[in-house]
């Protein structure tokens, strides 16, 4: 049996345990005590084997340098691997504008490679604490690493080790200590850079974005090309609204790490910030999209399609719903998401067989029938739009889309009046959105009546909320010129009877 497949059959052990115990008797859960305390026993026993096969490991490998010219470090490849993987944790609450549904996180270094100690008694104490350090054993390589620095209290990257299980063991005071120490008294700038940067997480944490924001940059001082630090200060200047450095530092970061998502979530969030501070701004220009990887995770996933859908990227995001389709083949909201985006892209047409697809699965959805209805308006099908967003309202009276939809339906059938009375419902809500959408459905329709006094007066109460529907200043444009038009013809006729008078 593989390694593998031995810690995965006791993680499944420990998994059946969490999953029985809620409903176990009372016998039972002193039966799955038990197994968990042997479960518990052996864990125990596999560290101190791995320890004790890490020491003779070391031991050999030691020996071997000593006696031969051939390299032999097999440590390098662990620690480029360990670097690889940078620890992450979560800022809290986070930071305005960032959701806090899914925050970006900080990137806490890992930890560098250095030079074993010389002496035998400090270099055993050393590779044991380190050991505990990659099991994430915190507490036990806290103690032991303190035990180390008692006896090389200069030695740096022991006292980074100590400082991160500090971190990890939540003694975030001593943490913060021993990271200025090294900060102060480090010779490498490698270690310098590494504490600037874990002191900037910190604050983070804290919601010290300024004092952050100076450790990130320290850091850099350092180190200029620290990626973890220009990415840490990227978060920063997105969260102090400083959005094209996010982006200008992002585009940094993508010319050498162009498959790294987590900088695209953040490239994504810092253009819908500058899109909503900019509209006039030629957004495209500005992005350097990828197409998403099927490998990433779930939740990733998700966040990537909904922040380019958000910023227009509808081909990006429906490859990414496309993925989600892969794992979640029945998920109705997946393939709606995949519908919505196809209709973007490509029109109604193309769109259509993914909607049906959802709604066969969740008939009675009302977002999935409003996006049939309005799909086949746009196609010309009124008759079927019509039965579309009337099977919503006899279901949910209140639902304003569907409402809406009728609306437009009865136009496209010039039923003016059936419109405008269903119109009318809506400036009788309390809400004033609800009221505006009335206003601007009863003047669209007064227009095309030809009623052009009464539609300049709903269309003046709509206006309003132009910036919610930009369409109303178009209509109200249409009443004024039409209006003009009259006023004229009125003018030329007056006068063309005057003629004919002499």
């Amino acid at each position: 049996m593989f390694i593998e497949d031995w810690f995965e059959e006791l993680y499944q052990k420990v998994a059946r345990i969490e999953e029985d115990w809620a409903t176990s008797s009372t016998e039972k859960q002193e039966h799955l005590i038990r197994q968990l305390k042997q479960l518990r026993t052996c864990s125990d026993q596999v560290i101190d084997l791995w320890l004790k096969y890490e020491e003779k490991l070391n031991e050999v490998i030691r020996m071997i340098k000593q006696t031969s010219d051939i390299s032999v470090s097999p440590k390098v490849n662990l620690y480029e691997e360990h670097q690889k993987q940078s620890e992450y944790f979560d800022v809290g609450e986070g930071p305005e504008g960032i959701e806090k549904e899914l925050q970006q996180p900080l990137l806490l270094s890992t930890l560098l490679e250095g030079d074993q100690p010389q002496k035998e008694k400090q270099r055993e104490l050393y590779e044991r604490a380190e050991g505990f350090y990659h099991l994430r054993l915190y507490e036990q390589a806290k103690q032991h690493f303190a035990s180390f620095l008692e006896q090389a209290p200069d030695w740096e990257s022991g006292r980074l080790y100590y400082a991160y299980s500090l971190y990890y063991c939540l003694d975030h005071e001593l943490a913060l200590k021993e990271f200025r120490v090294l900060t102060r008294t480090a010779v490498s700038p490698k270690v310098v850079s590494i504490s600037y940067n874990a002191l900037g997480c910190m604050y983070v944490q804290e919601q010290n974005w300024l004092e952050a924001m100076q450790a990130f940059e320290m850091a850099l001082s350092v180190r200029p090309q620290y990626a973890e630090s220009m990415y840490n200060l990227a978060i920063c200047f997105l969260e102090q609204g400083e959005t094209e450095e996010t982006m200008k530092i992002c585009e940094q970061l993508l010319e050498e790490q162009d498959q790294d998502w987590e900088l695209q979530v953040l490239y994504l969030r810092a253009v819908r910030q500058l899109f909503a501070q900019y509209p006039q701004k030629d957004i495209e220009l500005m992005l350097k999209m990828y197409e998403p990887n099927r490998n990433l995770d779930t939740p990733t996933l998700w966040e990537l399609a909904m922040l380019a859908e958000q910023a227009g990227f509808y081909q990006h995001a429906l490859s990414c719903y496309q993925f989600l389709l892969e794992r979640q083949p029945l998920d109705a909201g997946i393939w709606h998401a995949v519908a919505w985006n196809k209709w973007l892209l490509d029109g109604p047409t193309q769109a259509m067989p993914a909607l049906k697809k959802a709604l066969t699965l969740a008939p009675e959805h009302p977002d999935y029938l409003f996006s049939y209805g309005w799909m086949q308006l746009a196609t010309g099908e009124i008759t079927s739009a019509r039965i579309a967003f009337s099977k919503i309202l006899n279901a949910t009276e209140n639902h304003h889309l569907g409402l809406l939809g009728l609306i437009y339906a009865h136009e496209g059938e010039g039923a003016f009046d059936q419109a405008k009375d269903l119109a009318t419902t809506l400036i009788e809500k309390q809400d004033q959105y609800s009221q505006m959408l009335g206003h601007y459905q009863l003047g669209k329709l007064s227009l095309q009546q030809g009623n052009q006094r009464e539609a300049s007066q709903y269309l003046e109460k709509a206006r309003a909320y132009s910036d919610v529907i930009p369409e109303v200043n178009q209509w109200w444009e249409r009443c004024k010129n039409a209006e003009d038009q009259v006023q004229g013809n009125k003018k030329t006729a007056g006068i063309s009877t005057s003629t004919a008078e002499w």
